[in-house]
């Protein structure tokens, strides 16, 4: 693995254990038993670290995009719940870019906002494009359409702050449990739009939400 890659690993690890506030360049060079000039030369900031990671992240999550758009699965339903599923188990493999500080991340390094701003252009073009193809095959009733914008653009930000309303109300959730009650929240405005057909692929597929924690 080259040294890039391994800063990358490594910064991710740390990032999602303490988060970004309380790592440091000498923090990661250190359990790299690297010199920080040695790291300095591959990303001389912590924002640059950031930034590469985002992109893997942007990336890993259009190539989940891109395999529903090209694919010729029998059922695009759950080809689209499949996708979904991986999008947010993506999402906490980077988990430190969605905890607390993720407008902060976003906002304060240009290249980050730039590029989230013209990725989500892009989804939200490629989501209109599935929520059609949905429709063409009988999934989702065709009175959605006229409502894609605002509903594209709900599921965006509950996609984009899952992880902070779990991380607040259900820390004690695992991994897996986290996902599956995100999942399961993404799609609870599908139901007025489906058809029979519809409810008998998708319902299945959803676990049951699980209760906020009791006091």
């Amino acid at each position: 693995m080259k040294t890039r890659d391994k800063i990358l690993r490594v910064a991710l690890k740390r990032f999602n254990e303490k988060g970004i506030q309380d790592v440091s360049q000498r923090d990661i060079a250190g359990e790299l038993k690297i010199s920080v000039g040695n790291l300095n030369y591959h990303f001389p900031t912590t924002n640059d670290i950031i930034y590469a990671l985002s992109l893997q992240l942007i990336d890993a999550i259009n190539k989940e995009i891109q395999n529903i758009i090209k694919s010729r699965t029998p059922n695009s339903l759950i080809a689209f719940h499949r996708m979904m599923y991986s999008t947010f188990t993506i999402q906490l493999k980077f988990k430190f870019m969605f905890n607390k500080r993720y407008a902060e991340i976003v906002t304060t390094i240009p290249e980050i906002q730039d590029y989230t701003q013209k990725t989500f252009a892009n989804h939200f073009a490629h989501g209109i494009q599935i929520f059609q193809h949905l429709v063409s095959e009988g999934f989702l009733e065709k009175h959605i359409l006229p409502d894609l914008n605002g509903f594209i653009f709900s599921q965006n930000m509950l996609a984009t702050y899952w992880q902070q309303e779990l991380a607040i109300f259900q820390p004690q959730l695992s991994d897996e449990e986290k996902v599956e009650q995100a999942i399961s929240v993404a799609f609870l405005p599908y139901k007025p739009y489906l058809t029979e057909k519809g409810k008998t692929t998708l319902m299945p597929l959803l676990k049951k939400l699980k209760h906020y924690k009791k006091s």
